[in-house]
């Protein structure tokens, strides 16, 4: 046939490339024949494939020719991860020869969370210097994609994004850089606070309050954010809030997406979990969870390492390094461990029960597993109540393990908070 020579090989591996025959002759090892059955296409009745295998004959199915295609894509796809590897590595080098001049280099590196949202947000920078000497890298937004090898520098980005994400499980993804040619600071730009933390001067007393940051370095764009000032050094930038159950948490994905509630007036919010991905990205956060009962007893759980992944990642939470006095709920046992997990809501079913959607039955956004041991964006219930635990929940609080039957009263609590500031940043 006309197949390339390596078609045929990935063919044979697929099926061990031999199969031994062990009838009563005593055949022994046969090899696997392949040869084509005649033209196939659509709407015709013949197999480009018959696979023998003596005694017998397999017909194989017209899709069985995508085996090609994805062989060849595997081969596009490991050319492109080449050339980027030879890219980045000149810049990586340019960087090292110009380092010191005046805190720039001659190259851009879109980092890690250029990687995860290259697809959404779809902006790059020119491969032409001479036109953009003036560029800063608070606008990448109105210069057209650099191409590399594949058709569009977006659609590279997304292949080496999962492929890292295989190879790595995304472990590393912030060291994979891609490097245009305009000038760029090493650091965050100059006068963008990215966070509460940013806004936070050594030496000075800060009110808490809503401040204004650009969690995303792509639109510049500011957002209002709710600041803890005060608590453990401040710099603490606010996810969520409850307090009184006046905003219901009982919302779709869209809207946990970009985040709803009172944040403005003091009331109860979700900042989003677009919003928390961009905060987390590109800077190690640490979590920290304030929870009070209607006893007045208080706790607080800290995480050390906490991230939320993209969209396209369907927001998976990773969280580790407990300390505190709540317990450590978000990874409370192998069975019910939160880290890792997929964001689910009532319409998004992502989370690992196999016989329903966890999000639906507790009337809420959350890092289900299958399903809790926390859920902080549950009902808010005024004092205990008993039934569904589809309240705000917090699997290792105090005397809560006794609350096992349908007819003993929940825990609810009072007030909830989620907030986050860059890791070790009162030593910083």
């Amino acid at each position: 046939t006309d197949r390339p020579r390596w078609f045929y090989f990935s063919l044979s591996a697929l099926l061990s490339l031999f199969l031994s025959w062990e009838g009563n002759e005593g055949f022994g090892q046969c090899a696997v024949t392949l040869r084509a059955g005649g033209p196939c296409g659509p709407g015709r009745a013949g197999c480009p494939y018959i696979l023998s295998l003596p005694p017998m004959t397999v017909h194989l199915p017209e899709q069985f020719g995508e085996l090609e295609k994805l062989m060849k894509d595997l081969q596009t796809l490991k050319d492109d991860v080449d050339q980027l590897r030879k890219i980045c590595g000149d810049c990586g080098r340019r960087q090292e020869s110009r380092y010191g001049e005046e805190g720039h280099s001659e190259t851009q590196c879109l980092g890690q969370g250029d990687l995860e949202d290259g697809d959404e947000q779809g902006k790059t920078v020119n491969s032409s210097s001479s036109d953009l000497s003036s560029t800063t890298t608070t606008d990448p937004v109105a210069h057209p994609a650099a191409e590399l090898s594949t058709s569009s520098a977006r659609e590279l980005r997304v292949k080496i994004k999962q492929l890292a994400a295989t190879f790595f499980n995304g472990s590393q993804l912030d060291k994979v850089v891609i490097c245009g040619t305009i000038k760029c600071s090493s650091g965050a730009v100059s006068g963008v606070k990215k966070d509460c933390s940013d806004h936070l001067v050594k030496g000075q007393v800060m009110k808490s309050g809503i401040y204004q940051v650009t969690p995303d370095l792509h639109t510049g764009n500011g957002v209002p954010v709710l600041c803890e000032m005060e608590v453990q050094g401040g710099g603490w930038t606010v996810l969520q809030l409850r307090q009184d159950g006046s905003v219901s948490f009982n919302r779709t994905w869209a809207e946990y997406r970009s985040g709803f509630g009172e944040l403005l007036n003091g009331g109860e919010f979700w900042l989003g979990n677009q919003y928390i991905h961009f905060l987390t990205r590109n800077r190690d956060m640490t979590l920290r969870v304030e929870l009070q009962d209607f006893s007045g007893v208080t706790g607080y759980a800290e995480y050390e390492n906490f991230r939320v992944a993209s969209e396209r990642m369907r927001y998976r939470l990773t969280v580790e390094g407990y300390s505190g006095t709540a317990g450590n709920a978000l990874r409370f046992s192998p069975h019910y461990d939160h880290n890792n997990q997929a964001f689910t809501t009532p319409d998004r079913d992502n989370d690992r029960y196999p016989a329903g959607n966890c999000g639906a039955y507790y009337s809420s956004g959350w890092w289900f597993d299958a399903c809790m041991a926390a859920n902080l964006n549950g009902r808010y219930y005024l004092g205990k109540y008993k039934g569904v635990r589809n309240g705000i929940y917090w699997g290792a609080w105090q005397n809560i393990s006794t609350e096992f039957y349908l007819t003993n009263e929940r825990q609810s609590f009072k007030t909830v908070r989620m907030m986050i500031r860059p890791k070790g940043f009162l030593n910083s």
